[in-house]
């Protein structure tokens, strides 16, 4: 009975282990680089550049908050690398479409929409 009892407690706990959906933000990721690919006509090349641009700036960005919060950065610090990293991508970003930012606003205030729906 315990041996049943043991065995059926492993079996739930891997299911919950492995049963949960994984950290969403590569879904993110590629949503973004899609609907901007849709939106300004990039090409392969620019998909890429980009693709690989957002997942930097997302690495960066987690990077930050959980350097923040485990106590290595203080408040102030935080912000600034956040602001140097938003920066950063919005350079990149800028430099990939070919697009001022002051043009990319409306799109980027969107995607902020959209991707925290997903």
């Amino acid at each position: 009975m315990k041996k049943i009892l043991v065995l059926l407690f492993l079996v739930v706990s891997f299911s919950n282990i492995y049963g949960q959906k994984p950290n969403n933000s590569e879904e993110k990721i590629y949503y973004f680089v899609k609907s901007a690919v849709k939106e300004y006509t990039l090409n392969l090349n620019q998909y890429k550049k980009l693709l690989r641009a957002r997942r930097k700036y997302i690495k960066d960005y987690m990077n930050t908050t959980k350097d923040f919060k485990n106590g290595g950065l203080s408040k102030d610090q935080k912000k600034a690398k956040i602001q140097a990293v938003n920066r950063g991508f919005n350079e990149s970003f800028t430099k990939i479409t070919g697009v001022l930012q002051r043009e990319l606003e409306p799109f980027l205030v969107r995607m902020r929409k959209e991707i925290s729906k997903i």
